[in-house]
């Protein structure tokens, strides 16, 4: 019976919060700090290989790593629906201050937005699409994660240390899921240790409306061994100017990221460290109503709404202003 009572009342205290416009998931217990490695700073990131999904990517989330990395890999360098972007890529990769930069023969399956980001489910290709997703897109999508794994093989196997995206995919990119996904099942075979940005806050992104991480991942990052890494300033500013120059720059012009950021340990010499939930953490019948109730102008689309048809996300968009940050910015996609 107080069992009962207890799950009946942090149920209704969710429910009533939906409703009374608080939106604030269920707190999780931390039972634990996580693991701080004592590494000097150069340490984690000489001679590491960097992967990212898109160009600009490597620079937005991975600035510290991309300084002294051995090797950057750009793994879906094609613009799905714009030439212009991607030929800028290609004069950025022809000037860019750091090299090697590599980019694979993939272009983007434009599957931005195609996920529903309030009830989508993580699985090995990336996360599960809508079914009003364009059957061609789709299927491209399916198909880059084959791809990803294969071309992206003898790069990682090369490297003790790669840096890439989180598994939740920064502020929620169906196709950073994917990369990371990738080089995750790499990792293993190559025992390899990962590393990604532990990014934007989880409640943050809870009231933006992008619910992977907290359904799937909540409590799960808190114990995971993590280092703090200085931005590269100067070489941030360098290469933004480099991209918005030719016409690649896919974020707010006036972003910069913060001086120090924190990264996560997603695998380490092979085993794996990050797991998710085999369920979401909202899996109660009264929690599924009451997220189909909230208001989609501000949750379905707060993260960007981009162009009907376009790809958005490291493409085209507009996220919102409160995922910077520096709440001064704007996120806001150039297109």
């Amino acid at each position: 019976m107080c069992i009962f009572v207890l799950r009946w009342s942090r149920g209704f205290r969710w429910y009533r919060a939906q409703f009374r416009g608080i939106r604030r998931p269920i707190r999780h217990r931390r039972p634990t700090a996580p693991e701080v490695t004592d590494e000097p700073p150069a340490g984690p990131m000489a001679g590491a290989l960097v992967v990212v999904a898109h160009p600009d990517d490597e620079i937005l989330w991975l600035a510290p790593a991309v300084a002294q990395a051995a090797m950057i890999v750009a793994a879906l360098p094609g613009h799905a629906h714009e030439p212009s972007i991607t030929q800028g890529r290609d004069a950025v990769r022809a000037a860019y201050p750091v090299e090697p930069f590599e980019f694979l023969p993939l272009a983007s399956a434009g599957v931005y937005k195609c996920s529903d980001w309030l009830r989508r489910v993580p699985i090995e290709q990336g996360v599960t699409l809508k079914s009003d997703c364009p059957v061609a897109a789709a299927s491209r999508y399916r198909d880059n994660y084959s791809a990803l794994v294969e071309l992206l093989d003898p790069y990682v196997k090369q490297y003790p240390v790669v840096y890439t995206h989180n598994p939740w995919g920064e502020y929620g990119h169906e196709e950073h899921v994917q990369v990371s996904n990738a080089v995750l099942v790499l990792a293993q075979r190559h025992g390899c240790s990962v590393w990604a940005w532990d990014g934007f806050p989880e409640r943050r992104l809870w009231s933006e409306g992008m619910r992977l991480r907290t359904d799937y991942f909540a409590g799960r990052t808190a114990t995971l061994p993590h280092r703090a890494l200085d931005v590269d300033g100067p070489l941030y500013r360098q290469v933004r100017e480099l991209y918005i120059a030719n016409g690649a720059w896919t974020w707010d012009q006036g972003y910069d990221p913060p001086p120090v950021s924190s990264y996560l340990q997603l695998a380490r010499e092979g085993g794996v460290l990050i797991t998710r939930r085999d369920r979401p953490s909202w899996a109660r019948p009264l929690g599924i109503a009451a997220y189909g109730a909230l208001d989609a102008a501000r949750h379905g689309t707060a993260l960007g709404p981009g162009r009907p048809g376009k790809e958005a996300g490291c493409s085209v968009g507009r996220p919102s202003q409160s995922l910077n940050p520096r709440p001064r910015h704007a996120l806001r996609r150039s297109g």
